[in-house]
């Protein structure tokens, strides 16, 4: 037995990228540890005198609530107007992205943080180009996230036509597993991918020096890489397994998708693309 295992949080987090022309599946895992006043009055009954007769009251002038006696000769006073209904609630507004555009496609709470993350990402990078919300690659990577999700949250890549056709998108995968339940928002796992820049190597041959060392950096260099223009995040969970735990956790999948692809072999494409910190 676990003593006390419900009051421990468990955080998993895993990430994966991808390089479109290579078609390799880069993986990193790491574990952490989280998680009336009443008011009474007495009435003394005591015999009155009887009073002398009152004479009637006119009626009132204005609406008014309670009782009011009226003189026969007078006419009934008008009903006092209702109210006016309450007006209702104003709409919530929707997350839009630097064009104006609405962040649909998207199960992600946080789609507005999601793009300005990488935003603020890019900035960095020698003033690299915002990237816009794109509702189709949203959608699209919320559709495989559910699909991810639903595999348990194994992370592996979409498949893409060979090549370097105008349908093809870069990707970048994040997991994030917790009990009783993980944090279901999309943008910690941006910046989770962006930290890998402490392991590149800004130089006139950038592709081979980086990944010559075997460490993972293709999730921040897809993210800061100029010619990638649109962007598009989706979020999907299920229930997970921690051996030893009574009951199941919760896991996450977040997909970012990006066109144009980044990631593009080869040390030229790496230095035009790649910015070193201004």
């Amino acid at each position: 037995m676990i003593r006390g295992a419900l009051q421990t949080c468990l955080v998993v987090l895993v990430l994966v990228c991808v390089q479109p022309a290579l078609g390799e599946v880069q993986l990193r895992g790491d574990l952490d540890s989280s998680q009336h006043r009443h008011l009474l009055q007495k009435k003394v009954k005591a015999k009155k005198p009887p009073s002398p007769p009152v004479p009637p009251t006119p009626p009132p002038s204005g609406g008014g609530g309670g009782k009011a006696g009226r003189n026969k000769k007078s006419p009934p006073p008008s009903p006092s107007p209702s109210p006016p209904p309450p007006s209702p609630p104003p709409p919530i507004p929707v997350p839009t992205g630097g064009s104006g555009v609405t962040l649909d496609g998207s199960n992600c709470p946080d789609a507005q943080a999601a793009l300005d993350t990488h935003n603020a990402y890019r900035a960095a990078h020698g003033g690299v180009q915002p990237l816009q919300w794109d509702s189709g690659l949203a959608a699209d990577a919320q559709a495989y996230a559910e699909v991810l999700a639903g595999m348990g949250c194994t992370l592996i890549h979409a498949t893409q036509p060979p090549g370097f056709s105008a349908t093809r998108f870069g990707e970048n995968l994040y997991m994030s597993a917790g009990y009783p339940k993980t944090q279901l928002t999309c943008a910690p796992g941006i910046t989770s991918w962006y930290n890998e820049v402490a392991y590149y190597k800004f130089t006139s041959t950038p592709y081979t020096d980086s990944y010559s060392t075997g460490r993972v950096v293709g999730h921040f260099t897809q993210i800061v890489w100029k010619a990638t223009s649109r962007l598009g995040c989706g979020m999907a969970y299920a229930s997970y397994t921690f051996p030893g735990f009574p009951s199941p956790g919760q896991c996450k999948v977040v997909v970012c998708r990006y066109r144009q692809a980044g990631n593009v072999v080869g040390d030229a494409n790496y230095f035009q693309n790649v910015l070193p910190k201004v």
